[in-house]
């Protein structure tokens, strides 16, 4: 019986080792930065880059404020008004998942306002 005991927890931590691997070899580390103007609308936003479009809605994983404040998710306070336009600052990066690249908005930058 100890023995088992010993072996599921050993297991849980190599599946969590494996799966961890996983994803740190499918994302890309690589954080580009991008000034571009931006459409907004109801917590939602379209970014263009040459060859590329980008987009949010309801969330971002990170956001600066105009007062220098990181926040850890939510929606920027700069991106408010909908049906706008308007030059954003973002960071984003490359992610392969499965075989399929995309690019991610990881950070909006609002101390330009």
């Amino acid at each position: 019986m100890k023995a088992r005991q010993v072996a599921i927890p050993a297991v849980c931590v190599l599946v969590g080792l494996l799966a961890g691997y996983q994803l740190g070899h499918h994302h890309s580390a690589a954080v580009t930065w991008h000034t571009r103007l931006a459409g907004i609308g109801d917590h939602e936003v379209s970014i263009s880059t040459p060859g590329w479009t980008y987009g949010a809605q309801d969330s971002v994983p990170g956001w600066i404020d105009s007062r220098g404040t990181t926040h850890d998710g939510g929606w920027p306070d700069c991106l408010n008004a909908s049906g706008t336009q308007k030059q954003v600052r973002f960071a984003a990066t490359n992610v392969t998942t499965a075989g399929t690249s995309s690019r991610q908005i990881v950070l909006v930058d609002c101390r330009q306002d």
